[in-house]
């Protein structure tokens, strides 16, 4: 339904060597996702804030950052992320697995921290990767100017209440029985 939408996003999986079909979904968000082909067929999330607020060469710069999560130099390392320990006991309760997992509790534990300080590493490396792709493809100003404007967009909502319903500060209204006399 959106050609010109469909050009920039085959225009930008070109660019990160993807070749395959692409679905696009709109999400009534500010964001942006991309989904592994599954079927020969690659899903691209927008959301329609992201639309509203961004130029034409600012959304080809978010497609290209999304594509370069699925490009062939990122398939190595989405493979490594995605290795994680079973803990599951898959509801074997015996006294020797009871005593087997007391043994190992150390090292699991271990483990555990460092798998998480890995994935999260892993994550911030991805993120720079896809951010070095757009600037390598796409034309600075837009990826600065697409970066700002999705920041400002979450800092929005998270000022605005969407993002954190707690209230820290006391309310700038006076208190009830308080009386204003007129001053002469």
């Amino acid at each position: 339904d959106f050609p010109a939408l469909y050009a920039l996003a085959r225009r930008a999986a070109e660019k990160n060597g993807y070749r395959g079909q692409i679905r696009i979904f709109v999400t009534p968000d500010c964001n942006a996702g991309i989904l592994t082909p599954h079927g020969g067929i690659c899903a691209v999330l927008l959301g329609t804030l992201l639309l509203d607020i961004m130029s034409e060469d600012e959304i080809y710069c978010i497609l290209l950052h999304e594509f370069s999560h699925i490009s062939p130099e990122t398939l190595a390392a989405r493979k490594a992320t995605g290795y994680a320990a079973n803990f599951d006991t898959n509801g074997d309760y015996s006294m020797l697995n009871a005593l087997s997992r007391f043994a190992f509790v150390f090292p699991d534990t271990i483990y555990g921290f460092e798998l998480g300080l890995f994935l999260y590493t892993s994550s911030v490396i991805s993120e720079a990767s896809a951010d070095r792709a757009m600037a390598k493809f796409g034309d600075r100003a837009a990826v600065a100017s697409s970066l700002i404007k999705l920041y400002f967009s979450n800092m929005y909502e998270w000022a605005s209440g969407t993002e954190d319903d707690t209230n820290d500060y006391e309310s700038e209204e006076l208190h009830g029985g308080f009386v204003f006399e007129k001053q002469k």
